[in-house]
């Protein structure tokens, strides 16, 4: 499919607008991003936050094509870090563990499953 496609062929830099700045972030080290008001905070595979001003939206149209999965109106996560996904809740390999949306549980169960079944890298 077109997604499956998409993650397999992802950059590994990614470009995001942040006022008249552009900060640069390498997709495979973002875990997950949660949304704060005006902010976005990017959870990266080091542990650091990196906080951007932003919306939630401006953000997911530029990188849900990287593998990203919305599971709730402030929660963006990189399927590479999930282990596991039931209906309520998706776990990451971290332990780390996060609520999924009503609105959001189909589409996060058919993204997760064309990554386990793809490439998805």
């Amino acid at each position: 499919t077109l997604y499956r496609r998409k993650i397999s062929e992802r950059p590994k830099i990614v470009l995001i607008p942040e006022g008249k700045k552009t900060r640069i972030f390498c997709v495979t080290d973002i875990v997950y991003l949660k949304g704060s008001g005006h902010y976005v905070e990017f959870y990266m595979t080091n542990g650091d936050v990196r906080i951007l001003r932003g919306k939630m939206n401006s953000i997911e149209e530029i990188i849900e094509r990287y593998g990203f999965v919305r599971v709730k109106i402030s929660c963006l996560i990189n399927v590479k870090y999930i282990s596991g996904m039931n209906k309520k809740q998706i776990m990451l390999e971290s332990g780390e563990k996060f609520r999924v949306s009503p609105k959001y549980q189909e589409q996060a169960y058919e993204k997760l499953k064309i990554f386990m079944l793809g490439s998805g890298e």
